[in-house]
């Protein structure tokens, strides 16, 4: 079924495009899948995937800002997993050298709650969060240099940071587009995005019960992250890692970038 202009679904969050497809409707589930105390005041509605039939990106049905707000209300479960940070932090060493991060002013995107910044007090003084939520530690872990409420609106320096962090973050975020497209104006000359994102692909084939709920609006494959970073200006330097997560480093670019616009939404 083609969707036009729906109520439910006006365009790509990656494209803009307004040709979409509804490819699955979930039944109704709870709108909050972490663990809380009072499980009663949870919504229950259905999930409605969508497939842009001109880039091929799969997202949930448009959402409010408040309806979005709202899937967070009572707390945000993240686990505190430093082994995969090490070994991302590893990944990235391994790419450009142990020195890479030394004395660079590096800004961490969606890192509120479980800073990836955490990792890099040794190598550098300039760190930064930007995030909705901020709790004290974090915000003693970079001596107050926090960017508080959505990155997309945050009044954040221009041209500031070497360096710029978005680790499982994307998936959430209502406008995705627009904030690539901050990214590279933050961004220093010669200075690198680097991006972690769930395989959906990947995660289909391993873990499918936790394939679709409502905090990830956002389902990206291999292309179409690297066709979302492309459109905002920038080039892909680098892939890191392709598994049930992709991670890629991204450099701004001044020309046109070459996408092979391959539909894997459906593999």
């Amino acid at each position: 079924m083609k969707i036009y202009n729906s109520n439910m679904l006006s365009k790509c969050r990656i494209c803009g495009h307004k040709e979409l497809e509804n490819i699955l409707e979930t039944n109704p589930m709870p709108e909050y899948v972490w663990p809380i105390e009072i499980s009663n005041v949870v919504k229950i509605s259905k999930c409605s995937i969508y497939r842009c039939l001109n880039c091929h990106h799969l997202q949930l049905q448009n959402f409010s800002e408040i309806e979005i707000a709202r899937f967070y209300q009572y707390g945000s479960y993240v686990e505190e997993n430093m082994s995969a940070k090490e070994q991302r932090l590893n990944k990235i060493f391994d790419k450009f050298g142990e020195g890479y991060f030394t004395n660079k002013k590096i800004l961490d995107v969606g890192g509120g709650s479980n800073p990836f910044v955490k990792l890099l007090k040794n190598y550098s003084k300039d760190l930064f969060v930007s995030d909705f939520d901020i709790p004290n530690e974090t915000m003693a872990l970079c001596n107050g240099q926090v960017f508080r409420g959505m990155f997309e609106y945050a009044d954040i320096p221009l041209d500031s940071f070497d360096t710029i962090l978005s680790f499982h973050s994307m998936e959430h975020m209502n406008n995705p587009a627009l904030v690539v497209s901050k990214m590279r104006k933050l961004l220093k000359q010669g200075g690198h995005v680097i991006v972690e994102v769930p395989n959906i692909i990947e995660v289909v084939k391993t873990i499918p019960y936790f394939s679709v709920f409502h905090q990830h609006i956002n389902m990206f494959t291999r292309n179409s992250l690297i066709n979302l970073f492309h459109q905002q200006g920038f080039k892909l330097e680098s892939v890191l890692q392709e598994s049930l997560a992709i991670l890629m480093v991204f450099s701004s670019s001044n020309g046109n970038n070459f996408f092979d616009n391959v539909d894997m939404s459906n593999t």
